[in-house]
């Protein structure tokens, strides 16, 4: 079943984007404060990155031929930029602000790549907090070489509690 919404004259759209988001958030509990932080590590293997080329259809040889990744300036397997978004969003359903939120938005760069077996480190900073609306920085980073392979911005909201 589809809804439809009727904009009132006197409300822009975004006004009344607005106060919808409100309306389904006004009773969230406030689960996070500027400032805070939350992380997780994890480590893709050749495994993981097969099976979600076989799901998603890329199946770019960058990330699953061996031999032809070897010959490009990356001289491995690289790690599909997704996958990073994917433990971002652990960490938000999770940790920070956990259950209950769900991503309005999101912004990446990829500054480097992040390979096959290397651990990762996500890391989310609440940076705003208004009504039920949380705005976060992210980084993901490897730990053994040190380099940031993910860094952004993301915008989530509490949802009311289920009752």
């Amino acid at each position: 079943m589809a809804l439809s919404f009727r904009v009132p004259r006197c409300m822009c759209r975004r006004n009344f984007i607005l106060l919808f988001l409100r309306s389904l958030t006004s009773n969230a509990v406030r689960v996070c404060k500027v400032g805070d932080e939350a992380e997780i590590r994890r480590v893709f293997n050749v495994k993981d990155v097969q099976s979600f080329a076989h799901f998603s259809g890329d199946t770019n040889p960058i990330h699953i031929d061996v031999d032809i990744a070897k010959k490009t300036h990356f001289g491995r397997l690289v790690i599909h930029g997704v996958l990073l978004n994917c433990v971002i969003s652990a960490v938000h359903g999770t940790k920070l602000p956990g259950p209950g939120c769900v991503i309005l938005s999101q912004s990446f760069k990829y500054p480097s790549p992040l390979f096959c077996g290397e651990e990762v480190l996500a890391h989310v900073k609440v940076t705003s907090v208004r009504h039920s609306i949380v705005m976060c920085d992210v980084t993901c980073s490897t730990l053994h070489r040190s380099k940031v392979v993910l860094v952004g911005k993301t915008k989530l909201s509490m949802l009311k509690k289920a009752r």
